[in-house]
């Protein structure tokens, strides 16, 4: 075989493997950082959003495969190395599992299954409503007052 040849077969396997990776529940983690506070508010405004909207036999079938953990969207900031910003949220605490944001190069689909370290999680991606949380409850958008003293 070629050089030429060998580095089309190099390149094809590593296609292959790509494609494989991202099938199989494997993604590229391109960076990992400590969550700001910012990252952890919208991750955890995210999950629980997701999972209020999730059907019952979805959550019936998480709770059937033992799955503990969600990997869902936050916040990119400029340290941001990849195409997502991902954390890992417990179900059964209600909370973010660990303060680690993942940059991930690739999405994973929606409902897939894919290992950050030791969580095995299932990705359910981001918040259908951006602006859920960040208005106060009971309606109105605008900012409150500030009390006098």
């Amino acid at each position: 075989m070629s050089y030429y040849g060998q580095a089309e077969a190099s390149a094809g396997i590593a296609a292959g493997l790509s494609s494989g990776l991202i099938s199989s529940g494997s993604i590229l983690v391109t960076n990992q950082t400590y969550a700001s506070a910012v990252q952890e508010r919208r991750a955890r405004l995210n999950a629980r959003y997701a999972l209020a909207n999730m059907p019952e036999e979805k959550k019936a079938a998480l709770a059937k495969d033992n799955i503990r953990f969600v990997a869902v969207d936050t916040v990119q900031t400029d340290d941001t190395r990849g195409n997502r910003a991902i954390m890992v949220f417990d179900i059964e605490k209600d909370d973010i599992a660990d303060p680690t944001v993942y940059d991930v190069r690739i999405a994973p689909e929606v409902g897939s299954r894919v290992q950050f370290d030791t969580f095995v999680t299932e990705y359910i991606g981001g918040s259908g409503n951006p602006d859920e949380g960040f208005t106060p409850k009971g309606g109105d958008s605008a900012p409150m007052a500030a009390p006098r003293p």
